[in-house]
């Protein structure tokens, strides 16, 4: 059986750079994809080497060399000429598989900057009547705190003061305190969960970084004023490779 033809150096050189010029998300979903790397450990990863068999990536460590992953081509491609065509088909199974839908695009088959997630890469602080929704909840875990730390005792300064102005007096607080607690605390884990799965994996947060941590801690204030938030934010910068395509 003949040997594959050899691929030419500047060809290689090209799609690796288009690859990590353009696709860097796409490698990403990639490597979570057919190597099982979650995304954090996925996050940024450069195409530094492709042949018919497989595809080697290096992704940045923080404290370390880059770490090396190497995706097998199964099948092996027969020719060069078909690693465009393997590269569409492997984005999009990638991107199916992670549930990541994309743009709308004249060309649904190819990858490209067009149909790529948008990538977040900054938390925005609430504004407006996202700060009434803030504090407000901030304060229900304020009178969490100091109902079961026994603060509220008869006979005591905050027992005198709700007993005076809250609707049904001192003990009306203490059970209005308890009983919505769990309920509470289900709801707003639930949103930080969805938060997670449905708005920050989808557009590139990596888990445990400093843009999650703070986007998940706020949804846990705050809850749907964060999704708010951050869809706004999604489609800012949406507008802003809208506006850079028709330059």
């Amino acid at each position: 059986m003949a040997s594959p033809d050899p691929i030419p150096e500047a060809a290689k050189a090209r799609t690796l750079s288009h690859m990590n010029k353009e696709h860097r998300t796409d490698l990403q979903h990639m490597l979570q994809h057919y190597n099982g790397v979650s995304a954090s450990a996925a996050a940024n990863p450069e195409l530094v080497d492709m042949d018919l068999s497989s595809l080697t990536l290096a992704v940045p460590s923080a404290d370390g060399p880059p770490t090396t992953h190497v995706i097998e081509l199964n099948p092996p491609m027969a020719k060069w000429d078909d690693r465009r065509q393997r590269l569409i088909d492997m984005t999009m199974a990638a991107r199916d598989a992670l549930g990541i839908v994309t743009a709308p695009s004249d060309d649904h088959h190819a990858p490209s900057t067009d149909t790529s997630p948008i990538i977040v890469r900054e938390y925005r602080r609430p504004v407006g009547f996202h700060w009434v929704i803030f504090f407000a909840v901030l304060h229900y875990m304020w009178c969490v705190v100091v109902v079961r730390a026994g603060l509220v005792q008869p006979g005591s300064v905050l027992w005198e003061f709700h007993e005076r102005f809250f609707p049904g007096g001192a003990a009306s607080f203490l059970w209005l305190v308890d009983a919505i607690f769990y309920p509470v605390l289900a709801i707003h884990l639930t949103e930080a969960w969805w938060h997670d799965r449905t708005r920050l994996s989808v557009h590139g947060v990596a888990r445990g970084s400093r843009v999650w941590c703070l986007w998940i801690a706020s949804c846990l204030v705050e809850g749907a004023m964060s999704f708010k938030r951050f869809d706004a934010l999604v489609e800012e910068l949406e507008e802003k490779r809208a506006a850079a395509g028709r330059k």
